[in-house]
């Protein structure tokens, strides 16, 4: 018999996401081609938070331009519905510490899901900038991993990848090299703190190596910084963001 968080996941990863911010303008800047759409900044929120807490910093970065921020699909409460206590916020996976197999299925599926929503909300054409942390930012390389066509650059504050075990989980591995032999990589900004013992820097050091391989990463560490998000590594975003010219 499946848990709660278990059927809280499958039962809402088969709905429409729940997302706030301003996404449907459209509307790209005088000095450029006036057909053209600018990408969509869609911010994916860490552990226990919502799109509402994460809402602040799509808005910082978007700057006057599009933005969304989902909402995980696993309530807190249905975590700790065992322990019989209630916790706000939301999860993208069904158990506090989530790896192997079952790291790579749930990622996929939760991947599937934005994917979906991309679709039905800006249609086939308008690329997304996504945005996470922690979790969040877990989600931000598996969707490199499942639409990287539809990505104009992504923003990962320390997070973590899936480590590809199960089969029809990493399509997109091979692609991605190939762009980034050939030149083409996906801009990626990667940031995390020497102190983050949250994550650990062993898996951080892996994930920098994987994006570094996959990808045209920036990977920043941040002397003494925990597991957070710095002032100077937000400024650095969005120097990074202006430089890639993602808005």
């Amino acid at each position: 018999m499946q848990d709660t968080a278990h059927q809280a996941f499958e039962t809402n990863t088969k709905h429409q996401l729940t997302a706030i911010g301003d996404w449907q303008r459209g509307e790209a800047p005088r000095t450029r081609n006036a057909s053209a759409m600018e990408p969509v900044f869609l911010g994916l929120h860490g552990w226990g938070s919502d799109e509402q807490d994460f809402l602040p910093v799509c808005r910082y970065l978007a700057d006057g331009h599009d933005y969304a921020s989902l909402r995980a699909p696993v309530p807190m409460s249905a975590l700790f519905a065992d322990e019989g206590y209630y916790v706000p916020g939301y999860s993208w996976f069904t158990q506090v510490t989530v790896s192997g197999k079952e790291l790579d299925w749930q990622a996929t599926v939760d991947a599937r899901l934005i994917k979906r929503w991309c679709k039905e909300n800006l249609g086939d054409g308008r690329k997304i900038v996504p945005v996470g942390f922690s979790q969040g930012g877990m989600m931000v390389t598996q969707l490199l991993r499942t639409i990287p066509d539809r990505i104009a650059g992504a923003i990962v504050f320390s997070g973590f990848h899936a480590p590809g075990l199960l089969d029809g989980t990493h399509l997109a591995d091979a692609m991605l090299e190939e762009r980034k032999r050939d030149g083409a990589g996906i801009p990626v900004f990667f940031g995390y703190g020497s102190s983050d013992t949250l994550i650990g820097q062993k898996e951080l050091s892996a994930t920098a190596q994987w994006l570094e391989s996959h990808t045209d990463a920036d990977v920043r560490v941040y002397p003494g910084m925990e597991h957070e998000v710095g002032p100077r590594e937000l400024r650095d975003v969005l120097q990074w963001i202006k430089d890639h010219h993602l808005r």
